[in-house]
C-alpha cells in the first residue's frame, strides 16, 4: 500500500492511465453531481481502479472511489487546482481558502446541496500532508494558534481536526512530536475520536511509526496513555495477531476495563483466538460496574465475528443474559442497545428479551426486532401473548416494533398480517386489525389479498367489515377482493360494503366510488350502492319531518331541567368555598355568554370559546343506539353461537 506523498506521486506517473482513469471519473463527477458510477457504464475505468494501491469502494453493481488512498486523494488535488486555476497553498489559511471555494464552486448552482460526500475534507487531508511535507508548516501548532486567535474570524477551523488525523499515519513526524500531538488530541472530545481512528490507521499501515510510538509509551508509563495503547493493538492485530493478541492480555492486566477494550475490537480471524480471548475474559472474575458496562460490547462482537463457531455463541449470549441481573442503568442501556444491534440470531434474542422485559423499563421492544432475520419471532409473541392474556394485553407494545418490521420487511409482514386476519379466533384477528390500522397495512397487503383461500378471503372480509376501525385504511383493503377468483368472495365483499353505509352513510360513497373502475362487478357495485344510499337518504327525510323521531325536541325538557339542577348544587358548593380561594375567585368572575364566547370579572373583552368537531367517516351506529351496538360488538369479539370462540 502506499504511505507517502511522493509514493503516490510517482504511481501516477508510472501508471498515466490509471491517472487519466481517475481525471476522468473525477470531471463527470463534479459535472453530473455525483459520486456514484455504474460499473458496466465504466468497465474500464473501474478495472484500472480496482487494485490494491487505488482499491475503489463497490457497492453492488456500482462503485465510487476511495480518497482514502493517496494515489486518489493526489489525483484529487491536482484536479482542484487545475479546477480553481490557482497555484498550489503554501500556508494554512490559503489552504483552508481554497477547499472552501473549491466546495462552493463543485456545487453550483446549487451551493447548499452537498452532493460530494467528503470530496472537501479529503481534499483538505491531502493539502495538510503537502504543507507538512513540502513546505515544512506545522499543520497542528497553525490550527492551535489560529483557534487561539479568533474562533469565528476563520469558518470551519474546528473541524480540521478530523482532517488532519486523516493525513496522520502518512506524515513522517518524529515520534515524539507525534505522540504530543496524539496526548493533546486524546484530553480534548472535540478531537479524541479522530485521535483514536489516526492511531489505530498508523498501527495498521505504519507498524514501524506504531512501534516507536508504543516504545516511548511503555518507557514512560503513564496512566493517562493506555487508551493510545489499546488503540495502537488494535490497529497492529492484522499485521501479527498472535503477539498483539498476547500484549491485550498483558495490557489487560495492567488496566483491565482498557484490556477488555482491545479484546473486543480485535478484528479476529480464526476460532482459536476468538475463544482464546473468551476464556480469558472469564478466568478474571472482574465485577467492577466499569469493567461490566463495557462487557457487552465484547460479547456483541464475538456473537458478529464469523470466524466463530456455535459453542462460542451460545457462551457470548450466556454472557449476555448474566449481564442482565445487574440494575446499573448505564449497563443496561448499553446492552439493550448492543443487543438489538446485533444481526440475526434470532432465537437466541428471544430466549433473552423476557430478561429484558423483567426491568420493566419504557420501549424495550421499540427496536428490539429491527436487526432479526425474519418477522417471525415477533408475530408469535403476539399470539402467544393474545393466548395467555387475551383482549387485556396492552398493544402499545407491539405497534411501534411492528411499524419498524412493516417497513424494513415489507413482503413477509404482509404475509404474516394475512395470517392474523384469516386466523379462526376472533381476538387473534382483532389483533391484526389494529396492526393493520396502525401501519397503513393495507398498502402491504394489496398484492398477497388475493393468493389465500376461498375460506381464508370469506374470513379477512368478515372480519373487516364487522369492525369499524380506520375505515380509511380497511376500504382499499376490501376493494382489493373485487378481482378475487372466487365468486363467494365477490358477493361477500358488495354485501359487507352494503352494510356499512348504514354505518358511514353518504361519507364512504367518494372513498369507495374513487376506487372502482369500469368492469361489469363495479358498475353493479356502483349501482348498487347508490340505491343503497338514496333509499337512506329517503328515509331520513321522512324521520325528519315526524317530531317524535326528533331527539333534541323529545329530550330538551330534561336537559334544561338537568342543568338548572347542576346550577343550584353548584352554587351551594361555590357558597361554602372560603372567599379567598383562588378558585372560587375565578368562579365568580367567569361568565358565558351565548353558550360560545366568555368574559372574565368587568372586563369589556370576550373571548372565543375553542371550536370541535367531527369526521364523517365514523360510525353513526353509535348515535342511533350506542349501547346496544356496544354489546353486539362485544358479543362478536367475545363469541356467539354464530361465532365460536376457539
Amino acid at each position: 500500500m502506499i504511505s507517502n506523498l511522493t509514493a503516490a506521486r510517482q504511481y501516477l506517473k508510472d501508471n498515466p492511465l490509471t491517472n487519466q482513469a481517475l481525471r476522468k471519473l473525477l470531471r463527470t463527477s463534479v459535472a453530473d453531481k455525483k459520486v456514484t458510477f455504474a460499473i458496466d457504464q465504466w468497465q474500464t475505468e473501474y478495472d484500472l481502479l480496482n487494485s490494491p494501491e487505488v482499491l475503489t469502494k463497490t457497492i453492488g453493481k456500482t462503485f465510487q472511489l476511495d480518497f482514502a488512498m493517496l494515489p486518489a486523494a493526489h489525483a484529487l488535488l491536482d484536479f482542484a487546482l487545475e479546477l480553481m486555476h490557482v497555484a498550489m497553498p503554501k500556508t494554512f489559511i490559503e489552504a483552508l481558502a481554497f477547499v472552501h471555494d473549491f466546495e462552493h464552486y463543485i456545487r453550483q448552482p446549487k451551493i447548499r446541496h452537498h452532493w460530494e460526500q467528503g470530496m472537501g475534507m479529503r481534499l483538505e487531508a491531502m493539502l495538510w500532508l503537502h504543507l507538512e511535507e513540502t513546505e515544512g508548516v506545522d499543520v497542528w501548532d497553525a490550527r492551535k494558534a489560529l483557534l487561539e486567535k479568533s474562533d469565528e474570524e476563520h469558518r470551519g477551523i474546528r473541524s480540521t481536526a478530523v482532517t488532519f488525523f486523516y493525513s496522520f499515519p502518512f506524515l513522517s513526524q518524529r515520534p515524539e512530536r507525534a505522540l504530543q500531538i496524539i496526548r493533546a488530541a486524546f484530553l480534548d472530545d472535540r478531537t479524541s475520536d479522530s485521535a483514536w481512528e489516526a492511531v489505530v490507521q498508523t498501527a495498521l499501515l505504519k507498524p514501524d511509526k506504531a512501534e516507536q510510538i508504543a516504545g516511548l509509551l511503555k518507557a514512560e508509563g503513564q496512566q493517562t496513555d493506555l487508551p493510545i495503547r489499546t488503540a495502537l493493538i488494535i490497529g497492529a492485530y492484522p499485521n501479527d495477531p498472535f503477539r498483539y493478541l498476547t500484549e491485550a492480555f498483558a495490557l489487560h492486566k495492567e488496566s483491565p476495563v482498557e484490556g477488555l477494550r482491545a479484546l473486543a475490537s480485535l478484528k479476529y480471524s480464526d476460532n482459536t483466538s476468538i475463544r482464546q480471548a473468551i476464556d480469558f475474559v472469564h478466568t478474571q472474575n472482574i465485577s467492577t460496574i466499569e469493567y461490566l458496562r463495557t462487557l457487552p460490547v465484547f460479547y456483541s462482537r464475538i456473537i458478529e465475528n464469523p470466524a466463530g463457531d456455535d459453542e462460542i455463541t451460545q457462551v457470548a449470549f450466556l454472557g449476555l443474559r448474566e449481564l442482565t441481573r445487574f440494575k446499573d442503568p448505564s449497563l443496561r442501556s448499553n446492552l439493550l442497545f448492543r443487543t438489538r444491534m446485533i444481526k440475526g440470531h434470532d432465537k437466541e434474542k428471544m430466549d433473552l428479551l423476557p430478561y429484558f422485559l423483567q426491568w420493566e423499563g419504557q420501549g424495550i421492544m421499540n427496536e428490539y426486532f429491527n436487526y432479526f432475520s425474519s418477522v417471525q419471532p415477533l408475530f408469535h409473541l403476539l399470539r402467544d401473548t393474545i393466548a395467555e392474556y387475551g383482549l387485556t394485553i396492552n398493544m402499545e407494545l407491539f405497534y411501534t416494533p411492528m411499524q419498524s418490521m412493516a417497513t424494513l420487511k415489507k413482503e413477509e409482514f404482509g404475509q404474516e398480517l394475512l395470517k392474523l386476519l384469516s386466523d379462526k379466533n376472533g381476538m387473534v384477528r382483532f389483533a391484526g386489525v389494529q396492526i393493520l390500522c396502525r401501519n397503513r397495512g393495507e398498502r402491504k397487503l394489496s398484492d398477497t389479498l388475493l393468493s389465500l383461500t376461498e375460506d381464508e378471503q370469506l374470513t379477512i372480509i368478515d372480519t373487516l367489515v364487522h369492525l369499524p376501525l380506520s375505515i380509511e385504511v380497511i376500504i382499499p383493503a376490501l376493494l382489493t377482493f373485487r378481482h378475487s377468483k372466487f365468486d363467494t368472495a365477490k358477493e361477500a365483499l358488495k354485501t359487507g360494503l352494503l352494510v356499512l353505509t348504514e354505518a358511514f352513510e353518504s361519507s364512504i360513497k367518494d372513498l369507495v366510488f374513487s376506487r372502482l373502475e369500469d368492469s361489469a362487478f363495479d358498475a353493479d357495485l356502483r349501482a348498487s350502492f347508490q340505491q343503497t344510499i338514496d333509499r337512506q337518504e329517503i328515509a331520513h327525510q321522512q324521520k325528519s319531518t315526524c317530531k317524535e323521531f326528533d331527539p333534541y325536541l323529545n329530550e330538551l325538557e330534561f336537559v334544561e331541567y338537568f342543568f338548572q339542577l347542576e346550577h343550584e348544587k353548584n352554587s351551594e358548593e361555590m357558597e361554602q368555598i372560603e372567599a379567598k380561594s383562588i378558585f372560587a375567585d375565578i368562579g365568580q368572575r367567569v361568565s358565558v355568554v351565548r353558550g360560545s364566547a366568555f368574559k372574565i370579572g368587568k372586563s369589556g373583552r370576550i373571548g372565543e370559546m375553542g371550536k370541535f368537531g367531527f369526521t364523517p367517516l365514523v360510525d353513526h351506529r353509535y348515535n342511533i343506539n350506542p349501547d346496544k351496538y356496544e354489546q353486539d360488538f362485544h358479543d362478536y369479539i367475545n363469541g356467539t353461537p354464530q361465532e365460536p370462540s376457539i
